[in-house]
């Protein structure tokens, strides 16, 4: 069970995505023989990564989002998707206005 060390609202949701992706915290502001200590000290499989978190003043996520603090982009990109293979198909379908790029002159 992972303990909450977080100071701040961004270190909280850090560790919620931590403990949703099943990565380690090893250390906590830890002593890395730096100027400054970073974060935290996490562990990624067979790695350990360093981490500074950075907090923005956003807005508190609604109720419905993933308890992670993520949402999937999969909706948003489909119709993103969707709608420029839309406009590709379309630009393919189009005729040249008599004249205009015909080669023709007149």
């Amino acid at each position: 069970m992972m303990v909450s060390m977080a100071l701040d609202d961004g270190e909280a949701l850090f560790e919620r995505y931590l403990k949703a992706s099943g990565y380690e915290i090893v250390a906590y502001h830890p002593d890395l023989d730096t100027q400054k200590r970073p974060d935290y000290l996490i562990s990624a499989g067979n790695k350990h990564v360093v981490v500074e978190v950075e907090s923005f003043n956003t807005p508190p996520l609604s109720t419905d989002h993933p308890r992670s603090g993520f949402v999937s982009m999969t909706p948003k990109l489909r119709a993103i998707r969707d709608n420029f293979r839309w406009s590709q198909t379309a630009k393919r379908h189009q005729r040249p206005s008599p004249g205009c790029g015909s080669g023709e002159s007149t």
